[in-house]
Formats: C-alpha cells, structure tokens, sequence
C-alpha cells in the first residue's frame, strides 16, 4: 500500500471524525439505511469506536435490505422513531437510486430526504443530518449497461453517486458522510484492503470498519 494512499485515506477519516465529534459524549444517534448499513451492524462498530475515544453516544438505528430513500420514508418505524428529538440522523441511501442521472436521482430522492430533514427538525431543531455517501457494487451497476453506460463500470457509478449525493448534502446544507469517496480512493489505488464482501456488493469487515471511523 502506498505511503500516499494512506495518507490521503486518514485525511478523509480524520476529517469526518471531527466534523462529527464535536460534543458527541451522550448524544443520541439515529441511523437509517438498508444492508450497507446493516452488513457487520455498522452502527454498533461506529458505537464502539465512539466509545473507545471516551464518548457515550446512544445509538439506534433501522435496516431495511434493499431499500431506496421511497422506502425508508414510508416504514411506520423510522416514522416513529422521528418522532423522537435526535442529536444526530444519518440517513444512508441505495447506491443504485445515487448512481442514476440526477434529474432522476433528485426525483427520486427529494421527498424522502424533505421529510426525513422535516420530522428531524420538528423533533429537535437542533439535530445535525448526515447523509451517508454510499459506495456501489465493485462490479458496476450492471442492470444499466444498456440505457446508462456510464455505471457499467465501477468508477463510473462511483463518481456519479459522488458527485449527486454531494449536489444533495449542498441542497439541504447537511453533512457528508464520504465513504463512497474512500471506497473509490482505495479502488483507485490497486484495491489493497479488500473492502468488499466477497459477493462484490456489500463491505467486508474492513469495509464497514472505514465506513465506521
């Protein structure tokens, strides 16, 4: 692994360690999202990261395979459980409704993230939302090689879903969670850390470790 290489990767992690570490002991976090999410129960490794730096978040969080934004925005329990006031909501989309053009993403999208950042703040004006930048399916997107060329491949649906969930955090002035950037920083690199499952969709352990910090 090159010196390079690792060092662009933790610029990135400490980043987001400080953009979201500020006040963090005993604050309530919320995560939704589908099996990027829930693969290696990636909530409860970032919880324990927080823990060994001496803070006690109170985590919870609603997984449901599979899902895009539309989804998520209907499920009677993540409704409830925005009823409740959170210090911090990370909302995780599908990589393959990111990777779309962005007219259809930010149809697609818009609803679901209004009314997430609208029962948030209704609960707690003060909450920070996060937007959990997903990475995509080291082979591609392959359902769209036909109308959509450009995330047949893997660098190409990594840099769309990068540049429309960037479009998206900017829209609603919310946080970015950018692990679809280091996914592709360390695809880039030669792929040293094997950060995909071996059925080349969802992240190894590893994967969801980098996803955590």
């Amino acid at each position: 692994m090159s010196k390079q290489y690792t060092k662009s990767v933790w610029v990135l992690v400490l980043s987001f360690i400080c953009l979201i570490s500020t006040g963090l002991s005993a604050q309530k976090t919320l995560w939704i999202g589908n099996s990027y999410t829930g693969f290696n129960t990636l909530p409860n490794i970032w919880q324990e990261l927080a823990f060994a730096g001496g803070h006690t978040p109170e985590t919870q969080f609603r997984v449901l395979g599979g899902s895009h934004l539309a989804r998520l925005a209907t499920d009677s329990l993540i409704l409830a459980l925005l009823q409740e006031p959170w210090d911090i909501l990370i909302v995780q989309p599908n990589g393959v409704e990111t990777c779309r053009p962005w007219d259809t993403v930010f149809v697609q999208t818009e609803p679901s993230l209004a009314l997430f950042d609208s029962l948030a703040h209704a609960a707690n004006p003060e909450v920070k939302m996060y937007l959990y930048q997903p990475f995509n399916r080291v082979l591609g997107v392959v359902q769209y090689c036909s109308t959509d060329p450009a995330v047949c491949k893997y660098l190409g649906a990594a840099t769309r879903t990068i540049e429309n969930t960037d479009s998206l955090t900017h829209r609603y002035s919310i946080g970015n969670v950018p692990v679809g950037t280091a996914f592709k920083r360390h695809f880039e690199q030669g792929n040293p850390l094997k950060l995909w499952h071996t059925d080349n969709l969802h992240p190894s352990y590893r994967g969801s470790y980098l996803a955590a910090v």
